[in-house]
């Protein structure tokens, strides 16, 4: 099962075409722009996951930041207007229920963090300390669900070296539309999570 938003989405893509799944049964509970608050998650099936079964998640990266974006075409990208973060308050409760959710769980549960957003869209609208704060989010995100889950860093699960991922401009390489990753990289999400299943 995967669950989260557009990431998910793409992630779930990847995963149906990749042929070393083909004993699993596929579900996905995803929703390209979902929050918290608008993913409707499946509970049901949620809870009736078995120890034999995997969960997916890449999910809340849309509850980090204000929503102030712009989509200009040909080609796309995703502009972020202004940076303005969420509380801690709410990312805090936004976690709180996801744990609450994810602990009950019998499956294996794998979360990978947040890419990377908005990272020098264009020449207007460049964000000091935004990359900062994503970084610190996803810290934060690998110590708050070690309990409940393995926290895979999104970059280390790409085929890209580790020293270059660490400089901002070429991982900008990476996204396609300033948000999305070139969907290679899900394909090699994809097999990553193989190679975890196997641990």
């Amino acid at each position: 099962m995967i669950l989260g938003s557009s990431h998910a989405t793409r992630l779930h893509k990847s995963i149906l075409a990749n042929e070393e799944f083909a004993n699993f049964e596929i579900i996905g509970n995803t929703r390209p722009g979902a929050t918290f608050k608008s993913l409707k998650i499946d509970l049901n099936l949620l809870h009736s996951l078995s120890s034999s079964d995997v969960l997916i998640v890449q999910f809340l990266g849309n509850d980090l930041l204000n929503k102030f974006t712009k989509i200009t075409y040909r080609p796309k990208i995703i502009h972020l207007l202004k940076f303005k973060p969420q509380s801690n308050r709410y990312v805090e409760y936004v976690r709180g229920q996801m744990k609450t959710l994810l602990e009950p769980v019998k499956a294996k549960i794998i979360w990978i963090d947040d890419p990377y957003r908005h990272l020098y869209c264009c020449e207007l609208h460049v964000h000091p300390g935004l990359v900062s704060y994503l970084a610190k989010r996803n810290s934060e995100l690998q110590e708050y669900f070690k309990d409940v889950c393995t926290v895979l860093d999104h970059r280390k699960i790409v085929n890209f070296t580790f020293r270059h991922l660490k400089e901002i401009k070429r991982y900008k390489r990476l996204l396609c539309d300033a948000v999305h990753l070139r969907p290679e990289y899900y394909d090699q999400w994809a097999q990553s999570i193989i190679s975890h299943l196997h641990d």
